[in-house]
């Protein structure tokens, strides 16, 4: 397959299932190499195995500071700068601003806002050494749209949306892309972890491939060029 991505290294978080998932494996069929982060290893490395050998499986938790960091000390012995930084991991749950626990708040900023901060602090220290590269941070319609009883997930991805918007700013000068995606609902395993899945409407939801095909698209654009912003919904509007 033709692609400008052919040759490329690319750090794509939240691998093991959904859009993640789907990336890794058509990353590979781009012959790209990657790096699949999430904290299931052996989700993983049925990932790495089905994409073939261009992929690399490591178990890292990006809400742990600690552990993002020795995997970009790991990147930086070997001598490897990524291309591309894909910040797909995330988390959710829903409730009433009075009913959110505390830990369920704690867990989705961790995740959702801090995870992709740490991620970038490390990614740019290395690209910025080539001055080239891409960082796309994978965020949600709710990070520029209220829904009611999503309290912590939408105070998580808005902070991504302005992390995201900082990151642009700053990262101009040194020839870093930086991309923000908005999607909407997607018909995925995420629901699973919801209380009667069955019952979502995914008939009116996005497909990951929607999605993941939008993700490469700005990814292969020449590298001058930059689709700063995706919103990408089912045409129905959200259900």
């Amino acid at each position: 397959m033709n692609s400008r991505l052919e040759g490329k290294t690319a750090v794509i978080t939240g691998a093991s299932e959904g859009i993640g998932k789907r990336l890794v494996e058509q990353m590979a069929i781009r012959d790209v190499h990657v790096y699949a982060l999430a904290r299931r290893k052996d989700a993983l490395e049925a990932v790495a195995q089905s994409a073939g050998g261009r992929v690399e499986a490591f178990s890292v938790d990006v809400s742990d500071p600690g552990q993002v960091e020795g995997f970009f000390k790991g990147l930086d012995n070997c001598g490897v700068i990524p291309d591309i930084l894909v910040n797909n991991a995330g988390v959710g749950s829903f409730d009433h601003v009075e009913d959110t626990p505390i830990e369920e708040w704690d867990r989705m900023i961790a995740v959702n806002l801090s995870g992709a901060f740490y991620m970038v602090k490390h990614a740019v220290r290395l690209m910025k050494q080539r001055r080239s590269g891409t960082i796309l941070n994978v965020n949600s319609v709710a990070g520029k749209q209220p829904f009611k009883n999503a309290t912590a997930y939408c105070a998580s991805k808005y902070g991504l949306t302005g992390l995201t918007a900082v990151m642009r700013e700053e990262l101009r000068k040194l020839n870093i892309r930086v991309i923000g995606i908005h999607p909407g609902a997607i018909a995925s395993t995420w629901w699973e972890k919801f209380p009667d899945p069955d019952s979502k409407p995914f008939d009116r939801m996005l497909q990951v491939d929607d999605v993941v095909d939008s993700i490469l698209n700005a990814l292969e654009l020449p590298d001058h060029a930059v689709q700063e912003e995706i919103v990408i919904r089912f045409v129905g509007g959200n259900f």
